[in-house]
């Protein structure tokens, strides 16, 4: 059975996507006012969030799924997988909201700046 909340693959490759960005702000030209970031890989960041949210779809459907096999009787799905995906997808969907609220908060403290 696969992992319910993505795999280790995409969570190391959100981390090292924080951690780039985290650089370009450390690289930061004070006298200038303006980044030094690599732009190589442009949509880096727009898909790691498009994974992420395809992530937290996923388990929340396969909770979906586990819920309606459990009511309907199937002997293969117990009630601690049933518990654990409905936790997982729950905890996904909570800390994907944190980073869209965050994402918001963002934005509208950059369109607040005087220009």
């Amino acid at each position: 059975m696969q992992s319910i909340g993505g795999d280790t693959a995409s969570v190391q490759s959100i981390l090292n996507n924080i951690r780039q960005i985290r650089a370009g702000f450390d690289d930061m030209d004070s006298s200038v006012g303006q980044f030094n970031v690599d732009n190589t890989d442009e949509d880096s960041f727009q898909s790691t969030f498009q994974n992420a949210i395809k992530s937290v779809s996923d388990a929340q459907m396969e909770s979906a799924d586990l819920k309606t096999r459990f009511e309907l009787g199937d002997p293969g799905v117990t009630l601690e997988q049933v518990t654990i995906a409905s936790q997982q997808a729950s905890i996904g969907f909570e800390a994907m909201l944190n980073v869209r609220n965050k994402l918001v908060d963002a934005y509208k403290e950059i369109m607040n700046m005087p220009v």
